[in-house]
């Protein structure tokens, strides 16, 4: 019996002609229906771990053998083959995702867009299973695009034979399909208005700008534009033609970076009208505020040519001593590979979040937007490095070089040059730095130095405290055995930036390091960068803007530039401009959690509350521990109360102890927000009993403002930005919780004390 599931738009499922309108609330058990469907086949292992990741392999194979049984209850015995490993679903499953996608590649798009009745799942979720959510996002986004482009085709071709009537149908659903599209509301008051419909056009315009500014957006510029043009004009507008597509999906081909004059390549004459328009393009993107937008703006500004490494698998006989030197080779051939500017290379926080996972190349590709993919494995035995690699084409599988390299260990430095030179050699491009020219750029060529490089980097990478203490031990070591080598350098800048305990100290330390580096390798993007954040812990905001622009300038894809600009230009109230590199930093690092919440931090200063929870909420879902009491500061602004209490007492039972006492003066701050002022009062009893410190004196000075003891607030304002100085701080110029008092003279006297 036939089987259809409706996916776009609200789920439903039918078996025959009747519905089963009860599967849809079954949510494990649909979900295993629907990735089975949408894939046609996939391994039981794949599987287990979309849905289960948290159990090992046996008892995930267990929990997918008892939905599979019980699905098996509802649609019969026949709906899915899975003797083995593999399984595949039978012919007779209908999705209305397919047959859209499928009408569209043969030109019936009237045919396709009736199947379209929504955002792919759009309602549908499957609670705890990130991975999941991951996947559905990947084929809403995808199906989103798709729908999209053939919307505006319909548009083009009706408009083209003159038939304006069925132009401004199909531009109405599209309208009451994304309520929220820019360039679908330009279309519609396009067509009103040269249809005669000049007062509806006016009102269709004007009822957009209403729901848009219930989000704290506003219309793009040239929608902006055109509504002026209907209001001035007694007659109607110059007859439509095509849509003007290339400001709302730029061309995927385009190879220059749409970025700031100061920090782009130098490109052809005869290229340069396509830039400008794209970077146009680029910035009207950014105003819309969705992280769509943002996702086209990083696919128009990169190359086309575009790579992946992941972390290599680690098969030495000892995994625990070696795995430092597997994590490198893959961390050399990422930073080998973005030295050309033909080439863009995924982020390693990306990348490597595929470290362990049973994924396929396609997800991969998927995730991270790449064309390739290069995975390989390590083995050390003894003083001999074994090293496989193979690069894979994720539209089709197949492999594209594949490669066995044979060394001595001291020789692994020259080892991942080969297999760099090797890569880029089967692509066709031109490697900018190869042999002794990596010296230029914060290398070493002491393999000693190097081994232990890799150890502290790899320590650091883990974020702990007592692995950072181990990793500046071995950075220490590098720099020791090689004083020239730069990046070492700026890496243990970073080491101390995280775990040095006094701040003057941190500072101080950090910025030596940093400075090291920077006067041994000039144009090394990261030490600028660590040196920029040196200079941003010291309050020195001129040096830590110059720094870090010089960082972008160097590198545009250093995603950590791009986040202590963001920084900067946060603490200098320039916020839309903070937005900007913080949108940059994120799409550079489309799977870093802490790049989402810096990125709705940016938002949050903005006062662009709607599009914070958004990001945020990504940001947990790739990182659940990450960034709640940041959530919960946004639901506050919204008057969202209880959402913000259910956030700050998640944190407190999930966090460490030393973060229980700052989200307790955080409830205490909600409380007093919400009116509830004897609930804030108990709490802040509990503190006035104490010394203020700098952890909790920035929370204790607003909890006294919210609670209307403003000269108790100012007087604790006053003695942390004099004695403390802590991180914190630094929000004060911009934190949506100072508002009320900004017109204070003695706010503006604190700005001061702040070098601001």
């Amino acid at each position: 019996m036939q089987i259809r599931l409706l996916t776009l738009g609200t789920l439903r499922c039918f078996l025959g002609d009747a519905e089963l309108a009860d599967l849809p609330a079954q949510r494990l058990r649909c979900a295993v229906l629907l990735y089975l469907a949408l894939e046609r086949e996939a391994t039981r292992e794949a599987v287990a771990s979309l849905l289960w990741p948290e159990r090992d392999s046996e008892r995930g194979r267990h929990a997918l053998s008892q939905k599979l049984y019980e699905l098996r209850q509802i649609l019969g015995e026949d709906w899915v083959q899975a003797p083995g490993e593999r399984m595949r679903v039978t012919p007779l499953i209908r999705v209305d995702m397919h047959e859209f996608e499928t009408a569209v590649q043969r030109g019936a798009l009237e045919e396709a867009l009736a199947l379209y009745n929504g955002e792919f799942l759009g309602d549908f979720y499957v609670p705890g299973s990130k991975n999941f959510e991951n996947w559905v996002d990947r084929h809403r986004a995808r199906v989103a695009r798709l729908h999209r482009k053939t919307r505006r085709e319909l548009i083009d071709q009706c408009v083209a034979r003159g038939d304006v009537e069925r132009a401004m149908l199909a531009a109405r659903r599209w309208v009451e399909l994304e309520p929220l599209e820019d360039e679908a509301h330009h279309r519609l008051i396009e067509l009103l208005a040269h249809s005669g419909n000049r007062a509806e056009a006016i009102r269709q315009y004007d009822s957009y700008e209403r729901a848009l500014k219930a989000e704290e957006l506003e219309p793009l510029e040239q929608t902006r534009a055109l509504i002026a043009v209907v209001r001035q004009s007694s007659t109607a507008p110059t007859p439509p033609t095509a849509a003007p597509a290339a400001i709302y999906e730029p061309s995927e081909s385009v190879e220059s970076a749409s970025l700031p004059a100061a920090v782009q390549p130098r490109v052809p004459a005869s290229r340069r009208r396509r830039v400008i328009a794209v970077a146009i393009a680029a910035a009207l993107l950014l105003a819309v505020g969705s992280w769509a937008a943002r996702h086209y703006l990083l696919r128009a500004s990169t190359p086309s040519r575009s790579i992946a490494v992941l972390p290599f698998l680690n098969l030495s006989t000892d995994p625990s001593a070696s795995e430092h030197l597997s994590d490198g080779v893959a961390e050399e051939l990422i930073h080998a590979l973005s030295q050309t500017d033909s080439l863009r290379v995924a982020a390693r926080t990306s990348s490597f979040r595929f470290r362990g996972k049973d994924v396929s190349i396609r997800t991969v590709g998927d995730s991270l937007d790449v064309e390739l993919v290069l995975e390989g494995s390590v083995r050390q035995e003894g003083s001999r490095l074994r090293v496989a690699a193979q690069l894979i084409k994720v539209s089709d599988g197949y492999h594209l070089w594949s490669g066995k390299f044979d060394r001595e260990l001291k020789d692994v430095l020259t080892l991942q040059e080969e297999i760099a030179g090797a890569i880029v050699d089967a692509l066709r491009i031109r490697l900018a730095s190869r042999g002794p020219a990596r010296l230029a750029v914060g290398g070493t060529a002491n393999t000693q130095a190097y081994q232990a490089y890799l150890r502290g980097r790899y320590l650091l990478h883990k974020g702990t405290r007592d692995a950072v203490l181990s990793s500046m031990e071995y950075l220490d070591s590098a720099v020791a055995l090689d004083p020239r080598y730069a990046l070492a350098y700026a890496a243990l800048a970073q080491a101390h930036l995280l775990v040095t305990p006094s701040r003057e100290r941190r500072a101080e330390t950090a910025k030596a390091a940093a400075e090291r580096a920077v006067q041994l390798a000039p144009r090394l993007s990261e030490a600028h960068a660590a040196l920029g954040r040196a200079e941003l812990e010291r309050w020195a905001w001129d040096a830590a803007e110059r720094e870090a622009k010089l960082a972008i300038q160097l590198d545009w894809r250093n995603s950590s530039a791009h986040a202590t600009y963001a920084g900067v230009l946060m603490v200098r109230g320039r916020t839309e401009e903070a937005v900007r590199e913080a949108t940059l930093a994120a799409q550079l690092e489309p799977l870093s959690a802490a790049a989402a919440a810096d990125y709705a931090e940016a938002l949050r200063a903005a006062r662009k509350y709607h599009l914070a929870v958004q990001i945020h909420r990504r940001a947990l879902e790739l990182e659940p521990t990450l960034g709640r009491q940041n959530l919960a500061k946004v639901y506050i602004e919204l008057a969202m109360y209880d959402s913000a209490l259910a956030q700050f007492r998640t944190a407190v039972t999930a966090g460490a102890p030393h973060l229980r006492r700052i989200d307790l003066l955080w409830i205490a701050y909600t409380y007093a927000r919400a009116g509830k002022r004897d609930q804030a009062m108990d709490l802040l009893g509990e503190f006035e009993r104490q010394p203020p410190q700098a952890m909790n004196g920035y929370m204790l000075a607003a909890l006294h403002l919210a609670l209307g003891n403003r000269e108790r607030a100012f007087q604790l304002l006053e003695r942390g930005i004099s004695e403390w100085r802590a991180a914190a701080w630094r929000q004060l110029p911009w934190d949506p919780v100072w508002d009320p008092v900004r017109q204070d003279p003695r706010f503006a006297r604190l700005m001061r004390q702040m070098n601001l």
